[in-house]
């Protein structure tokens, strides 16, 4: 018995020991795993806890320019308990922007905006509402809508600025603020917050506003006295909100803004948005874009009023501008000011509001720097990229530091120089700001009629950043003195002077003098009767132009972008043809639109008995040509990172497809592009055109180059034709007897089709054709 005691203590003791040995076993294996991993080097601080959190108090961007050169473009800082781990530059930054939500999601770095926004909305939600939610923004931010926006805009800044005089001196970082929330009020919180609760609500934002202290972000429950003033802010807004709601319900009055498009907004699954998530998705909307827009429209002055060239360079943008639409401002009028556009992106660019974006990791994943070094991230960790940094890295924009407007111009294009996440003012990708289209047109408007309608001199410093606020903006005040542009300048603007008129303002302009100087009145009435008759004719003037008005570059756009839409079919071609043409279907149809006005459309072909299995996917650019390109539209492909998820994307409802800022973000590399000019008078067509001489490079089937030809029909018709070239100019791939003619699915298909001689061809016989015909597949 004692040695059957023995014995089993002797197989315990035995047991123990090789579960503590397998154990160890295991945990130095585990460690051994980890060992192997390739992480990024760490910060080195002086206090072993508290040094990281010191290093980032003491400024982001600065301990960003003080490691970028030692570390390189991948790095980890320890701050307290938590992980930050940083992406300088595109090449490491494109996981950042394109992962999914389940990889790296937003939800939990920016809970802290919850109490602020309320609950049941945004941050609040998971990934799948929160999508939803982000689909009421994108509708509420179409153009058609935001077409209403900008004449409400223009409304806003004229009755805004008569009350500046004919000279003075103002702060222009506080007027462009007043004026913002004022147009933020008309077009995002609706009629009756603008007309008889402005100040009321104005006041409520700002008490949410001073709730949002760096203590928020770590502590946003914390009972303080501005958390407490926030929480009943919040519940007097809510309340606000709810009578307006009821109101509208109750009259059936339906407005053109983002209240109402909210209000009308509903869940896949029918069930309507309620009054609280309608209040915190306002609240979300102007907190998005109140501040960022007021800050870049006041860097965008600063800068212009310092660098007079490019001053120059956007007045002579409005004169033009003015001399075919004339005073008038509209959403196609600022689409066309592409000077400005550039002035404002890279005010942007310096100085983009939002220094800071944050993902939490949920898995593993890995990131090859632009030196070639491989690193993992670890799960856990926070991954972080900064647009102020990134912005200015020397490799990807020349004299970064320096305000220049034209590098964005064609020709020079630094923002693509290094892919799709060169420049990062808006995010991008799965994240991108989807009021990118809204900021854009309010900050060209209130500039616009600026410009028009004063002189302007920066009479104090040149501003500095601000860097204690949450979102970044301008310190201190910036002064400027303005001045009433003169009559005889606007009528030299709207191009209609003559001589005569010439004379009358020179004439009123020195009796005007003289009189002011005597005192006298009578003298001056007489040269005010002058005036008004050179302002009527001039008027005149103005009124046949505008009568006469011609189409826009944009019309010419939209025109081409409409007449690709639709199902087309190349049946006809191929029934007289069987030996060189298929019957193929070609699917266009609108799939976003990029902040310039530029159109993308989703283009897939297919053989048209299996539409489901298309054998060539594009995204097509659709916007007017470059001035300096002697042309109306130019229309680029591009390849589709993800072509899989876009199969069949024309067929699917709205709902099911991509949403747009997915679609931006999906944009890969520039295959063609092809330059369209309007048909002559007698042709059959509207606009034709190809890619310029020596075409682009391509490496299919033993190709050196690409070349492309479009023609759109006056009865959206097209006509295409694809050819690959070597090194000697010898055709290797493509149609070699003329252009594929696509008509529309109404007229394309008919019984007949069963009986094609096409359909007669063996396999084997269609599959070398198709080889020659085509390039299948996204180099």
């Amino acid at each position: 018995m004692d040695l059957m005691m023995e014995n089993n203590y002797i197989n315990i003791g035995l047991i123990v020991l090789a579960t503590l040995i397998i154990a160890k076993l295991i945990s130095w294996l585990l460690l051994l795993s980890g060992s192997k991993k390739r992480l990024p080097p760490t910060v080195k601080t002086r206090l072993p806890i508290f040094g990281g959190l010191a290093r980032f108090l003491k400024g982001p961007v600065v301990m960003l320019k003080e490691e970028f050169p030692k570390l390189g473009s991948v790095f980890t800082l320890n701050l307290l308990n938590k992980k930050i781990t940083f992406f300088i530059g595109p090449e490491v930054s494109a996981h950042f922007f394109k992962a999914p939500e389940s990889d790296l999601s937003q939800q939990e770095v920016y809970q802290f905006n919850v109490p602020t926004f309320g609950p049941g909305v945004v941050f609040d939600v998971d990934y799948t509402i929160r999508q939803e939610q982000f689909r009421f923004f994108t509708e509420s931010l179409r153009v058609n809508k935001l077409k209403g926006y900008v004449d409400q805009m223009v409304v806003e800044a004229q009755d805004y600025f008569s009350k500046w005089g004919e000279s003075g001196e103002v702060d222009l970082k506080y007027e462009l603020e007043h004026l913002i929330i004022l147009t933020a009020s008309r077009c995002l919180l609706g009629r009756e917050v603008r007309d008889k609760l402005f100040d009321d609500v104005s006041a409520l934002f700002h008490d949410l506003d001073n709730g949002m202290l760096p203590i928020s972000v770590i502590f946003p429950y914390l009972p303080i006295p501005a958390h407490r003033t926030r929480d009943r802010a919040r519940k007097k807004l809510s309340q606000i909100f709810a009578d307006i709601i009821s109101s509208r319900k109750t009259t059936g009055n339906s407005e053109n803004d983002m209240l109402q498009c909210f209000i009308d907004s509903k869940y896949k699954d029918g069930r309507p948005t309620t009054q609280s998530e309608v209040t915190g998705l306002l609240i979300a909307a102007l907190f998005a874009g109140q501040h960022t827009s007021s800050i870049t429209s006041t860097w965008t002055g600063a800068y212009l009023l310092k660098n007079k060239g490019f001053l120059t360079a956007v007045l002579d943008e409005q004169k033009s501008l003015m001399k075919q639409h004339g005073d008038k401002i509209d959403h196609d009028i600022l689409a066309e000011m592409d000077v400005l556009y550039r002035c404002i992106k890279e005010a942007l660019r310096l100085h983009p509001p939002l220094i800071m974006l944050l993902r939490s990791s949920h898995t593993d994943f890995s990131v090859t720097t632009r030196e070639g070094k491989q690193y993992d991230i670890p799960k856990g960790h926070i991954v972080a990229t900064s647009p102020a940094f990134a912005n200015r890295l020397p490799h990807i924009y020349k004299d970064p530091d320096s305000y220049d407007p034209d590098r964005f111009a064609a020709g020079r294009e630094e923002d693509k120089t290094a892919g799709a996440f060169s420049y990062i003012s808006f995010g991008g990708g799965r994240h991108g700001c989807l009021g990118e289209p809204f900021a854009y047109l309010q900050i060209k408007a209130i500039w616009s009629h600026l410009l028009r309608n004063f002189d302007f001199e920066l009479i104090s410093p040149f501003p500095e950043t601000d860097w204690n606020a949450m979102v970044v903006g301008v310190k201190g005040k910036v002064m400027q003195h303005h001045l009433v542009v003169w009559l005889e300048e606007k009528v030299v603007v709207y191009g209609e002077t003559t001589p005569i008129i010439e004379k009358c303002l020179i004439e009123g302009r020195r009796r005007k003098k003289e009189i002011m100087g005597s005192g006298g009145s009578e003298g001056w009435s007489r040269a005010r009767s002058v005036v008004v008759k050179a302002l009527v004719l001039v008027g005149a003037g103005i009124l046949i132009k505008r009568l006469t008005k011609s189409t826009t570059s944009w019309d010419h756009a939209k025109i081409v972008s409409d007449s690709i839409t639709g199902q087309k079919f190349s049946k006809d071609q191929a029934f007289k043809d069987p030996d060189n043409y298929f019957n193929l279907r070609i699917h266009t149809c609108p799939a976003a639109e990029m902040v310039d006005g530029s159109r993308i459309m989703y283009f897939e072909q297919a053989f048209w008995r299996t539409p489901q299995k298309p054998f060539r996917q594009r995204f097509y650019m659709v916007k007017p040509c470059p001035k300096e390109m002697k042309c109306d539209v130019e229309v680029s492909s591009y390849a589709i990172r993800d072509a899989e998820e876009y199969k069949n994307f024309c067929d699917r409802s709205k709902d099911q497809r991509p949403q747009p800022e997915e679609v931006i973000g999906d944009i890969a590399e520039h295959l063609t592009t092809i330059y369209l000019k309007r048909c002559e008078r007698g042709k059959r067509c509207l606009y034709e055109g190809s890619t310029p001489p020596g075409g682009f490079s391509n490496s299919w089937n033993g190709a050196a180059y690409c070349t492309s030809e479009l023609a759109v029909l006056k009865n959206n018709e097209i006509h295409t034709w694809d050819r690959g070239y070597d090194d000697d100019d010898n055709q290797v791939w493509g149609v070699k007897g003329g252009p594929y003619e696509f008509k529309p699915a109404a007229v394309a298909l008919s019984f007949t089709d069963m009986f094609s001689p096409l359909n007669s061809l063996p396999p084997v016989s269609i599959e070398k054709r198709i080889e020659g015909s085509f390039v299948l597949q996204e180099e």
